[in-house]
């Protein structure tokens, strides 16, 4: 069968690249070639080469990124029926048929949900559970005070020379404690965070190592008086 001229002329494009060091002596010439006939066009056409180069380029990359969503959802659905044929292999007899085991797989297809994303948590926890997948395992860690440096800490806050109370009956604050609720009157810093580390810092001098400047412990402990 005869070919056509696109695939002939793609055959040559492939012929010449072969050939390298003809290739770049080509794409050189092609290039100055390419540049003598921008210079020679005047704004206008200018303008409309630019902007048909624009559209060119913009479905070149159009393309590109509709060849690589295919590739993925292609690379998606392999690996998506690999693990339900394992699926369906490990919960059934192993003795299926080539013709069962393409109803039990097409079973488990429709009772999917439709979205993808949670197709693919369903897949990962079945897999989880029937141990085709590794079962990631989480640990919670958290960073904890020392009860001596909150009760310091909680104790400088309600220093005078630090805050001021509240006057007012209503300024108040009602906390449960043990089961207990006790009410303390509302204080108010007279200085912002950083400065109030500043200066435990400074009266604390040996709790230095538990209280670094660029991560202080105080603007995390609640006080509350």
């Amino acid at each position: 069968m005869a070919l056509t001229g696109a695939e002939r002329a793609k055959n040559y494009r492939d012929r010449r690249k072969e050939k390298k060091t003809k290739y770049i002596d080509f794409k050189k010439k092609d290039c100055e070639r390419k540049a003598r006939k921008q210079a020679s066009l005047n704004p206008d056409e200018k303008e409309k080469h630019f902007e048909k180069h624009r559209i060119s380029q913009q479905r070149y990359r159009d393309k590109l990124k509709k060849e690589k969503d295919n590739n993925t959802k292609y690379s998606w659905f392999k690996l998506k029926y690999f693990v339900y044929v394992k699926i369906v292999f490990l919960l059934f007899s192993s003795s299926y048929r080539k013709q069962t085991l393409a109803k039990a797989v097409k079973k488990v297809f429709r009772a999917l949900p439709k979205n993808r994303n949670r197709q693919e948590q369903v897949v990962r926890r079945v897999g989880q559970d029937l141990g085709l997948f590794e079962t990631p395992k989480f640990q919670r860690t958290q960073a904890q005070i020392p009860r001596d440096v909150v009760k310091k800490v909680q104790e400088f806050y309600g220093n005078d020379s630090i805050s001021w109370q509240a006057p007012g009956k209503r300024d108040c604050v009602t906390i449960r404690e043990n089961g207990i609720r006790i009410k303390y009157q509302k204080r108010h810093l007279l200085y912002n965070i950083r400065e109030v580390h500043q200066l435990f810092i400074q009266e604390h001098s040996g709790m230095k190592k538990d209280f670094n400047e660029g991560n202080s412990m105080i603007a995390g402990i609640e006080y509350s008086q």
